[in-house]
């Protein structure tokens, strides 16, 4: 009887040791960091000066199980590993996402913002977008919520400047999107497909507010694709949300049809009618139909679909 009890207590004094015993890196893990502080703040190929030095806590996912967490540069933990992903911190604050929600933490791995949102950004003045229910609002350094979620987009721009919008961008990849404003697909013939929002922020349909909401200043000018370098006096002009090409003296050389418009390169401009990506010459006429899902500008005489 004493022997079961004397196993018993061991077992949980192993246990208990376990317990106490602090995360570490896999070797894996070990030697990878040592890779990175190892070539942190060395020039960056032909560009003279140090590279950007390396943020920390670093974000690192080669823990025991394949959890993420974050160390410090010597080594030590500073997010626990229980997360299945860690972003990169700024003001102080880093992304963390368990089962597909996101949350904040702070460099001592305490948990600001528990994870429950679907969609979230960096911190950038004290302040981070987030997604609720396909709109985006703004939280501050403890989580709360200063701009209520009925923006396109919104990102902080100084302590009491705010950019918002109407349109809505989101970057990332498929089932995981995210606020980069650039987003990777991988189609089905294979290869990468790698698409940048084509207007800025803004400057389309958007403005600058204050924390209370008031609009800070006049509405931006909206922007607007130039199309030939070489003769100003033809233009794109948005009617009704549709682009067409008028000369300087207000007539249309094409009325508005287009849902989106691009500059000549290489003599074409990228164009996209019905849903459908195709090219136009200078003269307006269509030098490649529009038959095409996805495709980018020319570039010496070569277009990549």
């Amino acid at each position: 009887m004493w022997k079961a009890a004397a196993l018993v207590a061991v077992m949980l004094a192993t246990a208990a040791l376990a317990q106490d015993k602090p995360p570490e890196l896999t070797p894996a893990g070990k030697a990878i960091l040592q890779d990175k502080l190892a070539i942190d703040g060395r020039p960056l190929y032909d560009r003279p000066g140090p590279g950007k030095p390396m943020t920390f806590p670093l974000a690192m996912c080669t823990f025991p199980g394949g959890f993420c967490g974050a160390v410090r540069r010597d080594g030590s933990v500073a997010v626990l590993p229980k997360y299945d992903w860690v972003g990169t911190f700024s003001d102080n604050r880093a992304a963390v996402r368990v089962g597909g929600l996101y949350g904040y933490v702070d460099e001592d791995g305490h948990e600001i913002v528990k994870p429950q949102y679907r969609i979230v950004d960096d911190y950038h003045f004290g302040f981070a977008q987030v997604d609720v229910d396909g709109k985006s609002g703004l939280i501050d350094r403890d989580g709360k919520m200063v701009i209520e979620p009925k923006y396109g987009f919104v990102r902080a721009i100084g302590p009491d400047r705010f950019r918002v919008s109407d349109t809505r961008w989101l970057g990332g990849v498929q089932g995981g999107e995210d606020f980069s404003e650039g987003r990777i697909a991988y189609p089905p013939s294979g290869g990468v497909s790698v698409t940048v929002a084509e207007f800025v922020l803004g400057n389309n349909g958007g403005e600058i507010i204050d924390l209370s909401g008031q609009r800070v200043g006049p509405p931006p000018v909206p922007w607007t694709p130039g199309f030939d370098k070489d003769d100003p006096s033809i233009r794109w002009v948005q009617k009704d949300k549709l682009w067409g090409l008028a000369h300087a003296d207000g007539s249309w050389l094409i009325e508005p049809k287009f849902q989106q418009a691009g500059s000549l390169v290489d003599g074409l401009a990228r164009v996209s009618l019905t849903g459908k990506i195709g090219f136009i010459d200078r003269a307006g006429n269509f030098a490649i139909e529009p038959v095409f899902d996805k495709a980018w500008v020319f570039e010496r005489g070569i277009e990549h679909t």
